[in-house]
């Protein structure tokens, strides 16, 4: 790495944050066949207020319950590589109801919590690759207090679990890492299950694509007149660069097919213009996350954003 790439990474410090989009979840459905490049949208947003010792304010998971609403998130703290996760809850207009909480405390980087009801029970599925499992964690409210309830799959390093209910199966799409150092962005597994805690069965496809601008796992599926749309991740242009929308065509155990019909990408003009991964919705509102990339003259920033590199081995 050259010695000006190496200081600029150093000076500039890297962070997420989320907010309110103005948007609506419909409003990113399309036609079968339809462009996507005519259905690009860069959504005003209204940014939550992000602690200056965070790096990550990201991957927001929007839940409603009894007309109250609950976002999660993760976090991570300037100079830490390792994620925790926090839930805070929101007004009807997305505006948050007092401090964040701690839930499911781990001792691995946790990420992506993935939350959804069933049943009167919450459920979340919270990234934590480097233990090889995905696990299934139980609360009777919102806030928990929260407990395993079972592992999904084992000796598997998924990126972004993400499980809902389609056509009377349940479906785990995420990613993860594989030899191609591509594999965690582009290649798209599937499995599916009678019921949310599985036993899951393997598509027979997996992957059932593998394309680096619409397969990692973006937040929510959605469902409008009857079809199901699947937010993506864009990491062609680089990691998290925007959200894909993508309209399932086929899901079955033995086929799979989806094509993109339009896109969430960052305002250019806003102070999260770097990228957006995210998108999650409930209740009328509409969550998403946005990075920033800038220089820093907060000596305390730049010094704990070294600490970070040298620990993600620059």
């Amino acid at each position: 790495m050259r010695v000006r790439e190496l200081l600029r990474r150093i000076a500039s410090v890297n962070e997420w944050n989320t907010g309110v989009a103005d948007l609506r979840i419909e409003d990113l459905a399309g036609s079968e066949g339809q462009s996507a490049m005519a259905r690009t949208c860069r959504p005003s947003v209204r940014w939550l207020h992000k602690p200056w010792f965070l790096r990550f304010q990201a991957d927001p998971c929007l839940v409603e319950d009894q007309g109250r609403l609950f976002l999660y998130h993760e976090e991570v703290p300037l100079g830490s590589v390792c994620g925790r996760l926090r839930c805070t809850e929101l007004a009807a207009d997305g505006t948050p109801i007092g401090p964040s909480v701690p839930v499911i405390p781990m001792h691995c980087h946790a990420a992506y919590p993935y939350v959804f009801k069933h049943q009167g029970v919450f459920y979340c599925v919270p990234e934590t690759n480097t233990s090889r499992r995905v696990a299934l964690y139980r609360a009777d409210a919102p806030l928990g207090p929260w407990s395993l309830h079972s592992i999904l799959l084992e000796g598997f390093p998924a990126y972004d679990s993400t499980i809902f209910p389609f056509d009377g199966r349940w479906w785990l799409f995420c990613t993860a890492a594989g030899a191609s150092g591509d594999s965690r962005v582009a290649d798209l597994h599937v499995w599916y299950a009678a019921e949310p805690w599985g036993p899951w069965g393997p598509h027979r496809l997996r992957p059932v694509k593998t394309d680096i601008h619409s397969a990692r796992p973006a937040g929510h599926p959605f469902v409008v007149d009857g079809v199901l749309y699947r937010p993506a991740q864009d990491c062609g242009p680089r990691y998290g660069a925007r959200i894909a929308i993508n309209r399932v065509l086929t899901l079955t155990p033995e086929a799979f097919e989806e094509e993109v019909c339009s896109y969430v990408e960052p305002d250019p003009l806003g102070p999260y213009s770097a990228g957006l991964h995210t998108l999650s919705s409930a209740g009328g509102v509409v969550i998403i996350d946005g990075c920033r990339k800038q220089p820093t003259l907060n000596p305390l920033k730049t010094t704990m954003e070294i600490v970070a590199k040298v620990r993600e081995r620059i």
